[in-house]
């Protein structure tokens, strides 16, 4: 398709780069498209991205003299470094499980980025509901998360949640079907809100 525009949104996933476009499509700049961009994978990729993360944003508007990096890194809360003796008992962290916990940075990156560049043209709100929205009606299991699902099968069948969510009947999601996240959709509809 020929180009008709002075913007253009690439992501992993088409859900998500269809979150970007709409949320252009709205007067938004390509902050308020990133910041839809990165809820959005968070559902569609629940095995690679999501409001648990971190990372970083690269920034350059027209308006900037240079480019600016905002950072969004997690942080271990305090009583896990104060017992890292006994959750190292094993030999090393555990691979998974509750006892890895971290205080995520995605949230605080994506509010900082949209208030400090954003266009103000598009409502907090409306840049997450497109992740809410695949959440909530669901979308298609794509082959990367397939694949994970299948060959990650022990990980994810020690808790209920990921084995309710990912292994109906028992058997991990296939590429094709289609899953709905309502728990993740409330949430995100809290930090909409």
């Amino acid at each position: 398709e020929s180009a008709t525009g002075r913007a253009a949104v690439s992501s992993a996933n088409p859900v998500a780069t269809a979150a970007g476009l709409e949320i252009l499509s709205k007067g938004g700049n390509v902050v308020d498209a990133a910041v839809a961009v990165s809820f959005a994978l968070g559902v569609v990729e629940p095995d690679a991205s999501g409001i648990g993360g971190y990372g970083q944003m690269l920034i350059r508007l027209d308006s900037m003299p240079r480019p600016i990096v905002i950072e969004f890194m997690t942080r271990l809360p305090e009583d896990v470094l104060s017992n890292e003796h006994s959750i190292r008992a094993g030999g090393g962290y555990p691979d998974d499980g509750p006892v890895l916990p971290n205080v995520p940075g995605t949230i605080a990156g994506m509010h900082t980025a949209w208030m400090k560049y954003g266009s103000h043209k598009v409502k907090w709100a409306d840049l997450v509901a497109p992740a809410i929205r695949a959440a909530k009606n669901g979308y298609v299991v794509s082959d990367g998360l397939a694949t994970t699902l299948a060959t990650e099968r022990e990980h994810f069948l020690k808790y209920e949640g990921s084995r309710k969510l990912f292994f109906p009947n028992g058997k991990p999601l296939q590429a094709g079907d289609t899953l709905r996240n309502p728990d993740l959709a409330w949430a995100l509809q809290q930090i909409a809100d």
